[in-house]
Protein backbone atom coordinates (compact mmCIF):
# COMPACT_ATOMS: atom_id res chain seq x y z
CA UNK A 1 0.00 0.00 0.00
CA UNK A 2 1.49 3.54 -0.97
CA UNK A 3 2.44 5.84 1.66
CA UNK A 4 -0.04 8.52 1.86
CA UNK A 5 1.72 12.02 1.67
CA UNK A 6 -0.42 13.25 5.02
CA UNK A 7 0.80 10.37 7.14
CA UNK A 8 2.79 11.24 10.26
CA UNK A 9 6.55 11.62 9.53
CA UNK A 10 7.97 8.67 12.02
CA UNK A 11 5.31 6.20 13.04
CA UNK A 12 6.39 5.03 16.57
CA UNK A 13 7.06 1.12 14.97
CA UNK A 14 9.32 3.00 12.51
CA UNK A 15 10.89 4.94 15.15
CA UNK A 16 11.46 2.23 16.94
CA UNK A 17 13.07 0.01 13.44
CA UNK A 18 15.52 2.98 13.40
CA UNK A 19 16.96 3.28 16.51
CA UNK A 20 17.65 -0.15 16.90
CA UNK A 21 19.33 -0.45 13.64
CA UNK A 22 20.91 2.71 14.77
CA UNK A 23 22.11 0.47 17.81
CA UNK A 24 22.73 -2.46 15.76
CA UNK A 25 25.09 -0.14 13.71
CA UNK A 26 26.89 1.52 16.93
CA UNK A 27 27.51 -2.29 17.81
CA UNK A 28 28.98 -3.40 14.78
CA UNK A 29 31.42 -0.54 14.40
CA UNK A 30 33.16 -0.88 18.14
CA UNK A 31 33.43 -4.37 17.40
CA UNK A 32 34.30 -4.28 13.95
CA UNK A 33 36.85 -1.56 14.47
CA UNK A 34 38.41 -3.57 17.17
CA UNK A 35 38.91 -6.41 14.34
CA UNK A 36 40.41 -3.67 12.36
CA UNK A 37 42.59 -2.17 14.63
CA UNK A 38 44.13 -6.07 15.33
CA UNK A 39 44.37 -6.81 10.80
CA UNK A 40 46.85 -3.51 10.88
CA UNK A 41 48.85 -4.65 13.48
CA UNK A 42 49.16 -7.92 11.76
CA UNK A 43 49.50 -6.63 8.31
CA UNK A 44 50.82 -3.07 8.59
CA UNK A 45 48.99 -2.45 5.39
CA UNK A 46 48.05 1.42 4.80
CA UNK A 47 44.91 0.46 3.02
CA UNK A 48 44.00 -1.21 5.98
CA UNK A 49 44.70 1.56 8.05
CA UNK A 50 42.68 3.89 5.56
CA UNK A 51 39.70 1.61 6.16
CA UNK A 52 39.91 1.87 9.80
CA UNK A 53 40.32 5.17 10.02
CA UNK A 54 36.78 5.16 7.70
CA UNK A 55 34.94 2.81 10.94
CA UNK A 56 36.42 5.47 13.02
CA UNK A 57 34.97 8.10 11.79
CA UNK A 58 31.71 6.42 11.27
CA UNK A 59 31.51 5.52 14.99
CA UNK A 60 32.56 9.32 15.84
CA UNK A 61 29.27 10.68 13.36
CA UNK A 62 27.24 8.40 14.46
CA UNK A 63 27.93 9.07 18.18
CA UNK A 64 27.84 12.88 17.15
CA UNK A 65 24.32 12.66 15.22
CA UNK A 66 23.07 10.75 18.20
CA UNK A 67 24.04 13.26 20.64
CA UNK A 68 22.34 16.13 18.49
CA UNK A 69 19.25 14.51 17.76
CA UNK A 70 18.92 13.80 21.87
CA UNK A 71 19.65 17.20 21.98
CA UNK A 72 16.85 18.19 19.65
CA UNK A 73 14.43 17.12 21.17
CA UNK A 74 15.04 18.76 24.68
CA UNK A 75 12.55 21.69 24.55
CA UNK A 76 13.61 24.95 26.19
CA UNK A 77 10.66 26.73 25.41
CA UNK A 78 12.25 30.29 26.21
CA UNK A 79 15.51 29.91 24.72
CA UNK A 80 14.79 28.15 21.88
CA UNK A 81 10.83 28.81 21.13
CA UNK A 82 10.74 26.87 17.87
CA UNK A 83 12.61 24.12 18.71
CA UNK A 84 16.47 22.97 18.06
CA UNK A 85 16.05 21.32 14.86
CA UNK A 86 18.88 23.10 12.77
CA UNK A 87 21.41 21.57 15.60
CA UNK A 88 21.73 18.11 13.86
CA UNK A 89 22.62 19.64 10.47
CA UNK A 90 25.06 21.92 12.32
CA UNK A 91 26.70 19.19 13.59
CA UNK A 92 26.92 17.03 10.39
CA UNK A 93 28.66 19.79 9.05
CA UNK A 94 31.14 20.17 11.96
CA UNK A 95 32.09 16.51 11.35
CA UNK A 96 32.28 16.63 7.98
CA UNK A 97 35.16 19.28 7.86
CA UNK A 98 36.48 16.70 10.74
CA UNK A 99 36.37 14.08 8.41
CA UNK A 100 37.71 15.66 5.13
CA UNK A 101 40.47 17.28 6.80
CA UNK A 102 41.36 13.21 8.52
CA UNK A 103 41.45 11.98 5.18
CA UNK A 104 43.38 14.71 3.61
CA UNK A 105 46.20 13.87 6.33
CA UNK A 106 46.19 10.38 5.29
CA UNK A 107 46.36 11.40 1.56
CA UNK A 108 49.27 13.16 2.29
CA UNK A 109 51.26 9.86 4.26
CA UNK A 110 50.52 7.75 1.52
CA UNK A 111 51.16 9.50 -0.94
CA UNK A 112 54.07 10.58 0.57
CA UNK A 113 55.45 7.01 0.96
CA UNK A 114 54.94 6.34 -2.21
CA UNK A 115 56.49 8.95 -3.82
CA UNK A 116 59.68 8.45 -1.55
CA UNK A 117 59.50 4.84 -2.19
CA UNK A 118 59.23 5.34 -6.11
CA UNK A 119 61.87 8.07 -5.98
CA UNK A 120 64.20 5.48 -4.40
CA UNK A 121 63.23 2.68 -6.47
CA UNK A 122 64.55 4.64 -9.04
CA UNK A 123 67.82 5.50 -7.60
CA UNK A 124 67.39 9.21 -7.34
CA UNK A 125 68.26 10.32 -3.90
CA UNK A 126 68.25 13.66 -4.43
CA UNK A 127 64.79 13.70 -5.70
CA UNK A 128 64.10 11.57 -2.09
CA UNK A 129 65.43 14.69 -0.15
CA UNK A 130 63.43 17.04 -1.98
CA UNK A 131 60.20 15.83 -2.07
CA UNK A 132 59.23 18.89 0.11
CA UNK A 133 57.31 15.62 2.15
CA UNK A 134 57.88 15.04 6.03
CA UNK A 135 57.22 11.37 6.17
CA UNK A 136 58.32 8.76 8.17
CA UNK A 137 59.29 5.68 6.54
CA UNK A 138 58.23 2.33 7.53
CA UNK A 139 62.17 1.26 7.85
CA UNK A 140 63.41 4.51 9.69
CA UNK A 141 65.73 5.49 7.06
CA UNK A 142 64.92 7.76 4.42
CA UNK A 143 68.06 7.26 2.33
CA UNK A 144 66.73 3.44 1.87
CA UNK A 145 63.35 3.99 1.85
CA UNK A 146 61.23 1.31 0.10
CA UNK A 147 57.36 0.15 0.50
CA UNK A 148 57.05 -2.72 2.98
CA UNK A 149 55.15 -5.80 1.76
CA UNK A 150 52.17 -6.12 4.23
CA UNK A 151 51.68 -9.26 5.39
CA UNK A 152 48.10 -10.75 4.56
CA UNK A 153 47.64 -13.43 6.97
CA UNK A 154 44.56 -15.70 7.27
CA UNK A 155 43.93 -14.19 10.33
CA UNK A 156 44.17 -10.73 7.99
CA UNK A 157 41.55 -11.89 5.30
CA UNK A 158 39.14 -13.48 7.95
CA UNK A 159 39.27 -10.50 10.00
CA UNK A 160 38.38 -8.23 6.96
CA UNK A 161 36.13 -10.50 5.27
CA UNK A 162 34.14 -10.85 8.52
CA UNK A 163 33.76 -6.37 8.64
CA UNK A 164 32.16 -7.19 4.90
CA UNK A 165 29.93 -9.90 5.62
CA UNK A 166 28.64 -7.95 9.02
CA UNK A 167 27.88 -5.04 7.31
CA UNK A 168 26.47 -6.54 3.84
CA UNK A 169 23.70 -7.73 6.52
CA UNK A 170 23.29 -4.29 8.30
CA UNK A 171 22.76 -2.43 4.72
CA UNK A 172 19.88 -5.53 3.33
CA UNK A 173 18.17 -4.75 6.46
CA UNK A 174 18.64 -0.54 6.50
CA UNK A 175 17.11 -1.08 2.81
CA UNK A 176 14.59 -3.11 3.76
CA UNK A 177 12.96 -0.59 6.39
CA UNK A 178 13.64 2.40 4.25
CA UNK A 179 11.71 0.42 1.59
CA UNK A 180 8.89 -0.71 3.77
CA UNK A 181 8.52 1.94 6.18
CA UNK A 182 9.96 5.28 4.14
CA UNK A 183 12.76 6.03 6.87
CA UNK A 184 15.35 8.28 5.94
CA UNK A 185 17.13 7.64 8.74
CA UNK A 186 17.47 4.34 7.31
CA UNK A 187 18.63 5.43 4.35
CA UNK A 188 21.79 7.15 6.23
CA UNK A 189 22.72 4.20 8.08
CA UNK A 190 22.06 2.15 4.39
CA UNK A 191 24.83 4.48 3.03
CA UNK A 192 27.10 4.34 5.45
CA UNK A 193 27.59 0.97 5.38
CA UNK A 194 27.61 0.49 1.60
CA UNK A 195 31.00 3.08 1.80
CA UNK A 196 32.62 0.65 4.88
CA UNK A 197 31.68 -2.23 2.52
CA UNK A 198 33.78 -0.22 -0.42
CA UNK A 199 36.33 0.72 1.72
CA UNK A 200 37.08 -2.64 3.44
CA UNK A 201 36.64 -4.27 0.02
CA UNK A 202 39.09 -1.83 -1.38
CA UNK A 203 41.56 -2.21 1.61
CA UNK A 204 41.25 -6.10 1.11
CA UNK A 205 42.28 -6.39 -2.49
CA UNK A 206 44.89 -3.34 -2.19
CA UNK A 207 46.65 -5.39 0.45
CA UNK A 208 46.30 -8.65 -1.65
CA UNK A 209 47.61 -6.65 -5.14
CA UNK A 210 50.78 -5.18 -2.99
CA UNK A 211 51.83 -8.68 -1.47
CA UNK A 212 51.28 -10.77 -4.68
CA UNK A 213 51.79 -7.99 -7.66
CA UNK A 214 52.92 -4.75 -7.18
CA UNK A 215 54.14 -3.30 -3.24
CA UNK A 216 52.98 0.44 -3.99
CA UNK A 217 49.71 -0.90 -4.68
CA UNK A 218 48.87 -0.55 -0.96
CA UNK A 219 49.86 3.23 -0.97
CA UNK A 220 47.91 3.79 -4.16
CA UNK A 221 44.49 1.82 -2.33
CA UNK A 222 45.09 3.72 0.62
CA UNK A 223 45.04 7.16 -1.26
CA UNK A 224 41.84 5.32 -3.13
CA UNK A 225 39.96 4.98 0.09
CA UNK A 226 40.64 8.40 1.31
CA UNK A 227 39.32 9.90 -1.72
CA UNK A 228 36.51 7.98 -1.41
CA UNK A 229 36.45 9.10 1.67
CA UNK A 230 36.69 12.92 1.32
CA UNK A 231 34.24 13.12 -2.12
CA UNK A 232 31.11 11.31 0.20
CA UNK A 233 31.68 13.94 2.76
CA UNK A 234 32.59 16.57 0.83
CA UNK A 235 29.33 15.64 -0.67
CA UNK A 236 27.18 16.05 2.12
CA UNK A 237 28.70 18.87 3.44
CA UNK A 238 27.85 20.89 0.34
CA UNK A 239 24.41 18.78 0.90
CA UNK A 240 23.77 20.34 4.65
CA UNK A 241 24.89 23.65 4.08
CA UNK A 242 22.46 24.07 0.99
CA UNK A 243 19.59 23.08 3.87
CA UNK A 244 20.61 25.34 6.31
CA UNK A 245 21.18 28.20 3.79
CA UNK A 246 17.24 28.28 2.79
CA UNK A 247 17.55 26.53 -0.22
CA UNK A 248 13.97 25.93 -2.09
CA UNK A 249 12.53 23.07 -1.43
CA UNK A 250 11.48 20.45 -4.22
CA UNK A 251 8.84 21.25 -7.07
CA UNK A 252 6.99 18.01 -6.40
CA UNK A 253 6.68 19.40 -2.50
CA UNK A 254 5.28 22.82 -3.99
CA UNK A 255 2.44 20.94 -5.91
CA UNK A 256 1.49 19.40 -3.12
CA UNK A 257 0.88 22.34 -1.09
CA UNK A 258 -1.18 23.84 -3.75
CA UNK A 259 -3.01 20.98 -4.71
CA UNK A 260 -3.91 20.53 -0.87
CA UNK A 261 -4.61 24.03 -0.11
CA UNK A 262 -6.93 24.44 -3.74
CA UNK A 263 -9.22 21.43 -2.42
CA UNK A 264 -9.24 22.06 0.84
CA UNK A 265 -12.02 23.99 1.40
CA UNK A 266 -15.06 25.19 -0.73
CA UNK A 267 -14.73 28.62 0.96
CA UNK A 268 -10.77 28.51 -0.65
CA UNK A 269 -11.48 30.62 -4.22
CA UNK A 270 -7.53 30.29 -5.11
CA UNK A 271 -4.17 30.38 -4.25
CA UNK A 272 -2.40 33.45 -4.27
CA UNK A 273 1.06 31.73 -3.51
CA UNK A 274 2.78 29.04 -2.10
CA UNK A 275 6.67 28.48 -1.01
CA UNK A 276 8.67 26.61 0.85
CA UNK A 277 12.50 26.13 1.66
CA UNK A 278 14.53 24.33 3.75
CA UNK A 279 15.24 25.38 7.62
CA UNK A 280 17.78 22.76 8.04
CA UNK A 281 16.33 19.24 7.42
CA UNK A 282 12.51 20.21 7.23
CA UNK A 283 11.13 22.62 5.24
CA UNK A 284 9.44 25.91 6.25
CA UNK A 285 5.99 26.50 4.37
CA UNK A 286 4.04 29.78 3.65
CA UNK A 287 0.50 29.86 1.67
CA UNK A 288 -1.60 32.75 0.94
CA UNK A 289 -4.91 31.51 -0.02
CA UNK A 290 -8.05 33.92 -1.46
CA UNK A 291 -11.50 33.99 0.34
CA UNK A 292 -14.49 35.66 -0.70
CA UNK A 293 -14.43 39.34 0.26
CA UNK A 294 -17.96 38.57 2.59
CA UNK A 295 -16.34 35.72 4.26
CA UNK A 296 -16.83 35.78 8.11
CA UNK A 297 -13.80 36.60 10.37
CA UNK A 298 -14.16 33.25 12.47
CA UNK A 299 -14.62 31.18 9.14
CA UNK A 300 -11.73 32.88 7.51
CA UNK A 301 -9.59 31.86 10.84
CA UNK A 302 -10.96 28.30 11.23
CA UNK A 303 -10.38 27.73 7.36
CA UNK A 304 -6.77 29.36 7.46
CA UNK A 305 -6.03 26.77 10.87
CA UNK A 306 -7.38 23.58 9.79
CA UNK A 307 -5.48 23.87 6.65
CA UNK A 308 -1.92 25.28 8.44
CA UNK A 309 -2.86 21.86 10.49
CA UNK A 310 -3.15 19.65 7.40
CA UNK A 311 0.04 21.08 5.95
CA UNK A 312 1.99 20.20 8.94
CA UNK A 313 1.27 16.84 8.46
CA UNK A 314 2.87 17.01 5.07
CA UNK A 315 6.23 14.85 5.82
CA UNK A 316 9.13 17.22 5.36
CA UNK A 317 7.19 20.21 6.55
CA UNK A 318 8.02 21.17 9.89
CA UNK A 319 5.91 24.12 10.04
CA UNK A 320 3.32 26.02 8.05
CA UNK A 321 1.85 29.34 8.05
CA UNK A 322 -0.97 29.90 6.01
CA UNK A 323 -2.38 34.08 5.52
CA UNK A 324 -6.18 34.01 4.47
CA UNK A 325 -6.94 37.03 1.94
CA UNK A 326 -9.95 38.95 0.56
CA UNK A 327 -8.43 41.55 -1.44
CA UNK A 328 -7.48 41.41 -5.07
CA UNK A 329 -3.80 41.57 -4.07
CA UNK A 330 -2.46 40.15 -1.15
CA UNK A 331 0.10 41.69 0.67
CA UNK A 332 3.88 40.81 0.04
CA UNK A 333 7.09 40.58 2.78
CA UNK A 334 9.88 42.95 2.62
CA UNK A 335 12.56 41.32 0.14
CA UNK A 336 15.57 40.65 1.83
Amino acid sequence: MPKSPWSPVSTPAAVWTVRRQAEASVLANILLGGCKAAAVALSGSLAVVASLIESSLQLLSGFVVWRASQKTRRRFRYSYPQGRTRLEPVAIVVLAVVMATATVQMLVRSGGEATVALAQSAGSNRSVRNVGLQVECRCGDVGNCSVGVSELTPTVVALVGASVAVKAVLLIACLASSRTRGSHSGRILAVAHFNDIVCSSLALGSAAAARYLWPYLDPIGAAVIALFIAQSWIRILLHQIRLLTGRCADHKLLQLLIFASANHSPLITGVCSATAFHHGVQCLAEVSIQLAPDTPLRLAHDVAEKLQQRLEQIEGIERAFVHPHCGDRPCEHKVV
